[in-house]
């Protein structure tokens, strides 16, 4: 029943994924099953989410890392970021600490030095490379870091007629 009122929400048909969703929460009940996170995730994809924190907050301090991550994005979204770059921080802890991820730091500042001692002006001049051919387009790959416009240099590239 959940997952057909993900689709009336995929269709924004809210009625009928609130109808659904309620019908889930009824029967889900029995098995202690929760959907205050699908619950709150339709009330911000219904422009409403200081009821979504609300809902999440009443949910109580043993929440679900995604439930905390969500929680960290609706405080961002009502301008609480000092609320909310705490609740991200745990709940990406928290995310890392359930998979069993770890983050070796010396391990990582090796091979970045080890990377930075091969990746020489003279050792990138010694490398082969490829030849231009003039009989078929070539590929322009666009590199850059996250939010720094490479999508929208991609836009503009594909979009020019030549």
């Amino acid at each position: 029943m959940a997952h057909l009122s993900r689709v009336y929400e995929a269709k924004r048909d809210m009625v009928n994924a609130w109808l659904w969703l309620d019908r889930a929460e009824q029967t889900g009940k029995a098995d202690g099953q929760d959907f205050t996170l699908l619950r709150a995730l339709y009330l911000t994809n219904t422009d409403k989410p200081k009821e979504a924190l609300d809902l999440i907050d009443r949910a109580g301090p043993r929440i679900s890392a995604a439930a905390l991550l969500d929680k960290g994005r609706l405080l961002d979204r009502l301008g609480r970021y000092e609320e909310a770059w705490p609740a991200m921080v745990t709940a990406k802890a928290r995310l890392a600490q359930e998979a069993k991820l770890t983050y070796d730091a010396p391990k990582a500042a090796a091979e970045f030095d080890r990377l930075t001692r091969f990746f020489t002006a003279g050792q990138m001049d010694r490398l082969p490379k490829a030849g231009t051919r003039s009989d078929v387009p070539q590929p322009v790959f666009i590199l850059g870091f996250p939010r720094s416009g490479t999508t929208m240099i991609e836009q503009m590239l594909s979009s020019h007629d030549q």
